[in-house]
């Protein structure tokens, strides 16, 4: 047993090789000499350091192929090729000799902020809020993956080079040879047992096996209520009064109503009134990771191609997003990693 581990850091990606776990935190560009980077090792029971990344960067991604493990993040750029703004990198630990290699991989495409990651056939996939990306490093080959993106594969695990996903009622797989989806038959009587592991976002909001009459067999969308006066579970569930599909916000809490945001719409839950609305204005912006302070939200936006990063905020009573100004050159040097991780 490890008895004292240092505090791991905020936004950190795990990868396990062998009996080690390398974590991979961000480093900050404020701070060149410090690293967040550590290897723990479950044989010594010992942590170790791992020299900063080659540039500052926040990670987003963290693969192992080979021994090697790829690090994808965004870090600030102010160059005459890519201009002044956030980039997608990719930087290589050598697991043996515990170095980082010199070169850094610029993608030659966008990819945005990334929710998902897995490997397969020696090649790493990747999703962000709208497409789904392939890298094969030893070619140095991108491309987009249209029919792995046809479906919401937040959450899945990779076996044997094979995808699965458990969406709505039932388990998917995807063969990235065939570069298809299909249905895995012969496990429906256990989709009830798995039922209590599918994991609720906040608010007690989740996803819960149904068989009745009005909803029939499937995932559907549940709200419990926990009084937190009599530490009691409220008998009585909530339907939404809308299909809310998997939650990628856990949510916020502005005017006494809960907002909350899937991979394509934020929706609005007033439970006094039980009502569920959808918000299309606050909808217009990638509000992922935002925060709220006095009942208005806030989220950094990034722009990729320029250095016109902004602070927005969504009131909710006027329903509209606007641009916070007169904060530009303190967050511009002060937040680069915090952008980085955030949009």
């Amino acid at each position: 047993m490890i008895r004292s581990l240092p505090p791991m850091p905020c936004y950190a990606r795990y990868v396990a090789v062998g009996s080690k776990i390398y974590v991979v935190g961000e480093v900050n560009p404020n701070d060149m000499k410090t690293s967040n980077n550590l290897i723990i090792d479950c044989t010594s029971h010992t942590v170790q350091p791992i020299s900063r990344f080659p540039t500052p960067m926040a990670p987003m991604l963290a693969q192992t192929i080979d021994g090697k493990i790829y690090v994808i993040g965004r870090c600030w750029c102010d160059d005459k090729v890519s201009g002044k703004g956030f980039r997608n990198r990719v930087v290589v630990l050598d697991t043996v000799t515990q170095e980082w290699e010199p070169e850094v991989t610029k993608p030659d495409m966008e990819l945005g902020y990334l929710w998902n990651g897995g490997v397969m056939e020696d090649k790493i996939y990747m999703q962000n809020r709208e497409k789904s990306f392939s890298y094969a490093p030893k070619e140095n080959k991108w491309e987009l993956d249209e029919m792995l993106d046809s479906e919401d594969w937040k959450g899945a695990c990779v076996l044997d080079d094979v995808l699965y996903s458990f969406e709505e009622e039932e388990l998917r797989a995807y063969d990235p040879k065939q570069m298809r989806w299909g249905a895995v038959k012969g496990l429906e009587a256990l989709y009830p047992e798995i039922a209590g592991s599918w994991k609720p976002v906040s608010y007690s909001h989740g996803r819960c096996w149904c068989d009745d009459k009005m909803s029939g067999r499937g995932f559907w969308n549940r709200v419990m209520v926990l009084d937190t006066v009599t530490q009691e579970w409220e008998p009585e569930m909530t339907k939404p009064g809308m299909e809310l599909g998997y939650l990628w916000n856990g949510g916020v809490v502005m005017e006494d109503k809960i907002y909350m945001q899937n991979r394509e719409k934020s929706f609005v839950y007033e439970p006094k009134e039980n009502k569920w609305e959808l918000d299309e204005m606050l909808n217009s912006e990638d509000w992922q990771g935002a925060c709220v302070f006095d009942h208005v939200l806030y989220y950094y936006k990034s722009n990729y191609h320029s250095d016109k990063d902004k602070l927005k905020a969504y009131d909710p009573k006027q329903r509209r997003w606007r641009v916070v100004k007169g904060l530009e050159e303190e967050l511009l040097p002060k937040t680069t990693g915090l952008r980085s991780l955030k949009t």
